[in-house]
């Protein structure tokens, strides 16, 4: 595995910000999309293959192959894997090019992670009583460690459960951005509007989900395509 490892740092070094390097290891996509769970840094060279490269952006046949990928590889990684929140955050390069929303990509991510086959595993926003109980714990957890370091400089750790939580509000915020009712829709679906109180709530001082879920109550619920029902 180190070996691989470090044949992908080359070649993520050799694409960056590189539009004819990008094109020219797109070819061989397929060979990438094998190793994407396997936490070689397949999915970062994908990542950086799409970075800003308009063409490769806009091709829906190839964006839809390798969300589908992606995302089935999310679905057979363990959730106390960090590279699991790591592969999930790649789905962002797709949803925004040179600051620009793809509305189609962002559409395609959501749509994907909701008719995985492993949808509870990589879709799970913690609303339902048993999630609760969990997020509580995991919260009271963090807090210990952060009181107990509050005079240090030590970071404090996240669990890869509560990392992943909070990576999987923020993509599907930026999925929601620019206005997709979709995305909207989708998204309320997931973690509706009395769950994530509910997540606020309970999230104590773990500022890093209070903020994800800040943001995806804006783009969400607030400065949406279509009106907040009454009953949200």
């Amino acid at each position: 595995l180190r070996i691989m490892k470090k044949c992908y740092t080359f070649l993520i070094l050799f694409v960056r910000y590189n539009d004819q390097n990008q094109a020219l290891l797109n070819d061989n996509i397929e060979l990438f999309l094998e190793d994407v769970g396997k936490g070689v840094y397949a999915g970062l060279l994908i990542e950086e293959i799409f970075r800003h490269n308009e063409e490769l952006c806009y091709d829906q046949p190839l964006v839809h192959r390798v969300i589908h990928e992606i995302v089935h590889a999310l679905g057979k990684i363990n959730a106390g894997l960090p590279r699991k929140t790591s592969l999930l955050n790649y789905l962002t390069v797709f949803m925004r090019c040179k600051k620009k929303l793809l509305k189609a990509n962002q559409t395609q991510v959501v749509t994907q992670l909701d008719s995985s086959d492993c949808t509870h595993d990589t879709l799970y926003a913690y609303v339902d009583e048993a999630g609760l109980k969990k997020l509580s714990s995991m919260i009271e957890e963090m807090t210990i460690e952060l009181e107990a370091n509050q005079n240090s400089t030590v970071d404090i750790t996240l669990s890869p459960e509560l990392n992943y939580l909070i990576s999987l509000i923020n993509v599907l915020t930026v999925s929601a951005e620019g206005k997709n009712g979709i995305t909207e829709n989708r998204c309320q679906i997931v973690l509706p509007l009395k769950g994530c109180a509910e997540l606020m709530k309970r999230s104590g001082k773990c500022w890093l989900l209070k903020n994800a879920l800040a943001r995806f109550f804006l783009h969400v619920y607030l400065d949406s395509e279509f009106d907040m029902g009454e009953d949200a």
